[in-house]
């Protein structure tokens, strides 16, 4: 498609848009007056904006915390909850142990004192027997 020689050369302006033969005033054509009122209140606007924009991360920040310390304040409940568990665990578990040898060392003693005093000189004569080597 050939473009018509005239479409191509037209003349430029400033704050003017141009399209084919028709040209219309642009609306934001720069407007040395007008620039820097636009620009303070764009400014306004970010910092407005940005400052909005602080408070709620600070607030975000601040429930944060909030949630942390709480969950940190559940955690240490917990701990120390089951810490006393299996303290109390461990105590049984040690008094049952304790209860266990001292049943044994019991029995053992009783054995030991049941031994009487043939039945020492019968296994004394065995061991010598045996060292000696006499048949029995």
């Amino acid at each position: 498609m050939k473009i018509p020689l005239p479409l191509l050369h037209f003349p430029r302006r400033p704050g003017l848009r141009h399209f084919g033969c028709v040209t219309f005033q642009n609306e934001h054509a720069a407007r040395p007056e007008g620039d820097l009122a636009r620009l303070l209140k764009t400014e306004a606007r970010l910092d407005e904006v940005l400052r909005q924009a602080g408070e709620q991360s600070a607030t975000l920040v601040a429930e944060a915390r909030s949630k942390a310390a709480a969950r940190e304040a559940t955690l240490a409940l917990e701990i120390e909850t089951e810490s006393r568990r299996l303290e109390a665990e461990i105590a049984s578990e040690r008094a049952r142990r304790e209860m266990e040898v001292a049943d044994a060392t019991r029995r053992g003693v009783q054995r030991f004192e049941a031994v009487t005093a043939g039945d020492v000189e019968v296994l004394a004569k065995y061991v010598v027997d045996r060292v000696i080597g006499t048949p029995p």
